[in-house]
């Protein structure tokens, strides 16, 4: 057993193979530049605002204002962070993992006023 285990690594060439990957496969789905699901909420929030409200140019003055504020606020996170989506949800589901405090306390250092002050 242990001779044909090494038989097999000796077979094994010396250099790493390298495998092409296309670019669409590791790029994230993006829709007009921003994440797609967030995109298509933002439009369904928008859609809901105009047909449950009701037709007037109130609603649709302040839909498409959502539309498009919405939309370019999303371009520019996807731009920082192009999986945001899914670190939001990582992040919420490891918090009690990965609590937002020191794992020891610490106390304050002494802090020392760069004028002195008299008394």
């Amino acid at each position: 057993m242990a001779a044909e285990s090494t038989a097999v690594a000796a077979d094994a060439p010396a250099t790493p193979r390298l495998v092409r990957l296309q670019a669409s496969l590791v790029r994230p789905i993006l829709m007009g530049g921003a994440d797609r699901g967030l995109a298509l909420a933002n439009g369904v929030i928008a859609l809901a605002l105009v047909f449950g409200i009701g037709f007037s140019w109130a609603t649709i003055t302040v839909a498409a204002s959502l539309l498009g504020v919405g939309h370019v606020a999303l371009v520019i996170l996807a731009r920082r962070e192009p999986e945001l989506r899914a670190l939001y949800f990582r992040h919420v589901q490891l918090r009690a993992f990965y609590p937002a405090r020191p794992t020891e306390p610490r106390i304050a250092p002494l802090v020392h006023p760069s004028v002195p002050v008299s008394e």
